[in-house]
C-alpha cells in the first residue's frame, strides 16, 4: 500500500511529464495504445505509465542495478540512448524523463530518439534559465548531479551514463532543442511543444536540510500554491513531431525519384 508521503512524491516528480502526457493525449498526437519506447528508464517510469494505462511500452537502461523483471509487466531492453541498435521508425514514440541530461553527449540522444520515432519523441529536463543558474548559484540546484550517485556507491548506477561518475547537469533550451533537431532535419517544418514549468525537489531538500532549504521547507504550502501558477521555470518538458514526406517538407524541398528529400530548383524562380 503507498503512503500519502510516497504518493505525494511520484505526483511531485512526475509534475511536468504528466502535464506533457495530457496535453499530447488531448491533441490526439499520443494514444494509450501506441508502441512507446522509454529510455533511461526505472521504477518511476514504469509506475507512469500504468498511471495512464499505456498498453505497449518497452522500459531500457543502461544501468546495472535494474534487472529484467524490474520491468514486467512491460518489455524491457538494453539501449544507449546516444546509440541506439535499432532500425528507424521502431517506435511510435521515444520516451526520456530526466535522463538526457545523464549523457555524454545529449544532442546525439535527442537525434537518436528522432530516428527511432515514427510520430515523435518526448522529452522532460531541467532547464537552462536564469532561474536555473540563479540556483545553482544559491546551491539549491546541482551543476553536477552527485545526489545521483550517493545512493548507490555499491553498485554504479548514476551519474554519467548511468557510470557512477556524477556527471554534468546539461540544462535545455527551446533554442537548443529546435537547433539540434532543425541543423539535422532541414528538410522539415518541424511542430514542436514546449512545456516550461517550475518544479521543487521537495524531498531532495527534506534529505539534505541545509539552512537555505530548511527556509523552504518552513514555507512550503505557499511555495507548492506559487508553484501552480508561477512564470518561472526549471524544467522543461518538449516534443517533437517527425517529420513526414512530403508535407513537412520546407517549401524549397522536393523528392527525387527514390523518395529522398532534395533541393527544388525551381523555388529560386517563385516570387
Amino acid at each position: 500500500m503507498e503512503s500519502k508521503e510516497e504518493k505525494q512524491q511520484f505526483l511531485d516528480r512526475s509534475f511536468v511529464l504528466r502535464q506533457v502526457i495530457d496535453d499530447l493525449l488531448e491533441k490526439g498526437e499520443l494514444r494509450l495504445d501506441m508502441a512507446l519506447l522509454v529510455f533511461c528508464a526505472g521504477p518511476f517510469d514504469k509506475k507512469i505509465f500504468e498511471h495512464y494505462g499505456f498498453t505497449n511500452v518497452t522500459l531500457s537502461n543502461l544501468s546495472q542495478n535494474l534487472k529484467k523483471d524490474d520491468f514486467l509487466p512491460h518489455a524491457s531492453a538494453f539501449l544507449d540512448v546516444e546509440d541506439v541498435s535499432l532500425e528507424s521508425n521502431s517506435f511510435d514514440w521515444c520516451i526520456v524523463h530526466a535522463g538526457l541530461h545523464h549523457c555524454a553527449n545529449p544532442a546525439a540522444a535527442v537525434l537518436e530518439m528522432y530516428r527511432v520515432a515514427r510520430v515523435g519523441l518526448l522529452a522532460v529536463e531541467p532547464i537552462d534559465s536564469l532561474l536555473s543558474r540563479v540556483t545553482v548559484r544559491l546551491g539549491l540546484s546541482q551543476e553536477y548531479e552527485v545526489a545521483s550517485v550517493v545512493d548507490k556507491l555499491e553498485s554504479a548506477g548514476g551519474g554519467l551514463r548511468f557510470g557512477g561518475l556524477p556527471n554534468l547537469v546539461f540544462r535545455f533550451s527551446r533554442a537548443s532543442v529546435t537547433q539540434m533537431i532543425q541543423t539535422a532535419h532541414p528538410e522539415f517544418l518541424h511542430r514542436f511543444r514546449f512545456y516550461e514549468r517550475l518544479g521543487i525537489p521537495w524531498s531532495y531538500l527534506r534529505i539534505r536540510k541545509k539552512p537555505l532549504d530548511r527556509l523552504v521547507l518552513l514555507f512550503e504550502p505557499v511555495i507548492r500554491l506559487f508553484v501552480k501558477c508561477s512564470p518561472l521555470a526549471n524544467n522543461i518538458g518538449f516534443a517533437v513531431l517527425v517529420g513526414q514526406a512530403p508535407d513537412d517538407f520546407q517549401p524549397w524541398i522536393t523528392q527525387d525519384e527514390n523518395g529522398a528529400p532534395i533541393f527544388d530548383s525551381s523555388y529560386l524562380g517563385k516570387d
